[in-house]
């Protein structure tokens, strides 16, 4: 038994450069504690069942389970936000705030 473990380890070893090069790299922060304890709570809030805090953990677990896992987050896409554009009143007060802010460098 222990050959194999052996075996098993000095191949994840070697070849340990292609595996994270084929995963990628996660950004630091990423599965972090506080933003999986954010997670968490999201995921119990709002999808979850709240008949029974045992289908409540099981839900919240399986769905922690596939967030972290690595392949499945490279393959969904993306989250979009949604960009609204300022109307023109908004950017003339910008405009206008900026050369309140900073005479000297916007002179007219």
């Amino acid at each position: 038994m222990s050959g194999t473990v052996c075996h098993i380890l000095s191949t994840i070893l070697i070849h340990s450069e292609n595996i994270i090069k084929h995963l990628g790299v996660l950004p630091i922060g990423q599965l972090s504690e506080e933003s999986r304890n954010k997670e968490y709570k999201k995921f119990r809030l709002h999808h979850a069942r709240k008949y029974s805090r045992s289908a409540t953990n099981e839900d919240v677990f399986h769905t922690l389970l596939y967030t972290s896992d690595s392949y499945i987050t490279s393959i969904r896409k993306p989250y979009r936000k949604n960009v609204k554009e300022l109307d023109e009143e908004a950017l003339d007060l910008l405009k206008v705030n900026e050369l309140i802010s900073n005479p000297e460098t916007n002179q007219v």
